[in-house]
């Protein structure tokens, strides 16, 4: 018998009785996918990256983060990616916050390629994401321990010796300035294990 395929609500109303109760799961061309949970690596990444566009945000008021909001890339049949960080920068104030599933575009997304699975899948999101509207996808490596940053003009890569900068030709849709202006970042600290886990 064959499965109908899921539009992105029905996926939203029904993840938790997917694998982990719907916490690494995303939605493919209308099929569930769960993904392996991450290692703890991937999450000091994203906690690390967190706390610089914190800081960013509170020293220049633009813009706020996401965390595994799921980003509807394609409808009919639909695609649901929830990557670990979405940046905005258009629209109300924090207007994503609260919400499970969007179709508005962030300006950023952060993939982190930290298990099998992700790392596999990179290929194919990324210039999907690029397509469906985003600004600039950073894709960071926790086993090379570098940053490749995406645009639609091209890809440059950052190592852990180098700083991660924000460049003038980011910028997002509806935009006028550029993203994150004079935001910089160690890559070195991206990987930086917290005081507290040694």
């Amino acid at each position: 018998m064959l499965m109908r395929c899921q539009t992105a609500e029905e996926f939203v109303e029904n993840r938790h009785e997917l694998e982990e109760l719907g916490r690494w799961s995303e939605l493919i061309l209308g099929e569930p996918v769960s993904l392996e949970p991450p290692p703890s690596k991937h999450g000091t990444a994203v906690l690390n990256i967190a706390k610089a566009l914190a800081e960013h945000v509170q020293r220049t008021t633009i813009g706020y983060a996401c965390f595994e909001l799921g980003l509807i890339v394609k409808r009919s049949p639909d695609s649901v990616y929830c990557p670990p960080i979405s940046y905005f920068v258009s629209g109300s104030r924090w207007e994503e916050m609260d919400k499970a599933i969007t179709e508005t575009r962030p300006a950023l997304v952060v993939e982190i390629a930290s298990s099998r699975d992700r790392r596999q899948g990179l290929p194919h999101r990324v210039p999907l994401y690029l397509k469906w509207g985003v600004a600039v996808v950073w894709v960071v490596d926790t086993e090379s321990r570098n940053v490749c940053v995406h645009t639609s003009s091209g890809t440059a890569m950052f190592e852990a010796n180098e700083y991660l900068e924000a460049s003038p030709d980011w910028i997002g849709e509806g935009c006028e300035k550029p993203i994150l202006p004079g935001f910089k970042l160690a890559v070195k600290s991206v990987f930086r294990e917290p005081d507290w886990m040694g």
